[in-house]
């Protein structure tokens, strides 16, 4: 249809998502030692999440500049690359945000080690 805009489209994209990338790489350096996130993997995370957007993006663009030629749906074509990626991508984001019920028995904020709530007088006379 109107490939230029296409073109300018995926460069405008591109560069915003770099500047993204670029600025969640800072946060990641300044953070990746903290105590807090040693057993979190946060990297893995990160990639499971934005892999999605990138690679989901970049395909319907491919497709969308490729010359129709004998391709009668080609939304039709989206949409099963797409069920097909969403298969893999469910493995990498079922191994990056894994459960573990020893997850859940660690005390909330405000609580004792076994599971009270401390009351405001209590936490205040400490």
């Amino acid at each position: 249809d109107n490939v230029p805009w296409k073109v300018l489209q995926g460069v405008i994209y591109n560069i915003s998502y770099g500047a993204a990338l670029y600025a969640l790489m800072l946060f990641y350096m300044a953070t990746r030692e903290h105590e807090g996130l040693a057993d979190k993997n946060p990297l893995l995370k990160f990639a499971a999440v934005k892999s999605i957007v990138f690679a989901t993006f970049w395909q319907e663009f491919f497709i969308s500049i490729f010359p129709e030629t004998h391709i009668e749906h080609p939304h039709a074509w989206t949409d099963f690359i797409l069920c097909v990626e969403m298969s893999l991508f469910a493995i990498l984001q079922h191994l990056a945000f894994h459960y573990s019920p020893k997850e859940f028995d660690r005390p909330s904020y405000g609580e004792e080690p076994g599971g009270v709530p401390q009351r405001a007088s209590e936490s205040a006379g400490r």
